[in-house]
Parts: C-alpha cells; sequence; structure tokens
C-alpha cells in the first residue's frame, strides 16, 4: 500500500507542475487494499487552491456501480472469472487462451467475506488455481457491455465532481 500510495501522489504532483488540473484514478483491481489507497489519495488532492489539482476516484466497487457490473462482480467471485474474462475477451480476444477458459470449473469461495475475515492470498480463501468465479461463461459481447457499463460510470463521477465542464 506505500508504494501505490508514494506512485500515486508522485504522478498526481508530476501532473499538478504542468498545470492539469483534474485527475480520475479509474481503476479495476479489486484488493480491499488497493481501493484504499485509491480512495485515500483522492482525498487527500482536493482542490486546494491555484495550481492544486482535484483527484477524484470512480469507483466502481461502490454499491450503486457494482449493482450495475453483473452478479458475479457484485458477489466478488469475479477474479478472472467471467466478468474479468469477459472484459479481456472483448479489450484483448489474444491475450485469452480461450480453449482452456472454455474447460475452468466455477469456482465460489466467498472472497469478499474470506478478505474481510483476514485471508490475504488465494490460497487462504480456497482459489488455489488463483481464479473464482465462472470463466467458461465469459462471452465478448458481455465484456463490450461491462466496458461501456465501467466507461459511463467514469463519465458520471466525473460530471458529479465537476458539473460545470458539462
Amino acid at each position: 500500500p506505500g508504494t501505490l500510495w508514494a506512485f500515486l501522489e508522485d504522478v498526481v504532483l508530476s501532473l499538478e507542475q504542468d498545470g492539469i488540473q483534474q485527475i480520475v484514478f479509474v481503476n479495476v483491481h479489486l484488493e480491499p487494499e488497493h481501493i484504499e489507497v485509491l480512495r485515500g489519495v483522492a482525498l487527500d488532492h482536493p482542490r486546494r487552491g491555484e495550481g492544486a489539482a482535484q483527484v477524484i476516484f470512480a469507483d466502481n466497487t461502490r454499491r450503486r456501480w457494482a449493482e450495475r457490473l453483473g452478479g458475479e462482480f457484485a458477489g466478488g467471485d469475479c477474479h478472472a472469472g467471467r466478468y474479468e474474462s469477459s472484459i479481456l475477451l472483448a479489450a484483448d480476444p489474444e491475450g485469452v487462451r480461450d480453449e482452456e477458459r472454455r474447460r475452468l470449473p466455477e469456482v465460489s469461495v466467498g472472497l469478499l467475506a474470506r478478505m474481510k475475515e483476514g485471508a490475504s492470498n488465494f490460497r487462504e480463501v480456497g482459489a488455489d488455481r488463483a481464479y473464482c468465479g465462472d470463466p467458461a461463461s465469459a462471452s465478448l459481447e458481455e465484456g463490450e457491455a461491462l466496458i461501456e457499463q465501467l466507461a459511463e460510470l467514469t463519465v458520471a463521477s466525473v460530471r458529479e465532481a465537476w458539473p460545470e465542464l458539462f
């Protein structure tokens, strides 16, 4: 977390030096500590005067957005499952070993609950193959729809933070 915080802080300060006034963090990594860092850096950078940038985090883990990203995402068992595999099929189909993906069984581990209980890695939550969810049911069409939803939530976050831009 400390390294990520320092990196993001450095990026923000560098962009401020170039005159950037608004910065949006967009993220699809769902590790709780990762999300907390993004939220924290954004809270540390409200617009503070001349030359300072305001940072917002388009947080897709908030309930109002998570519900729009499908049941697997909202339930948390989506690491390399249907949700992420669908996005990859749409964004980088060559990066997916499709025949192998189609043979993977669904794995339910209760990822979010287990992480809240203190599990810190995939073995501890029972995802010993480093995935959970249902990658075999992923589709290009769902991936395209999810990318559209993620773009819409980012635009909505920007509109809420900076209505004067629209």
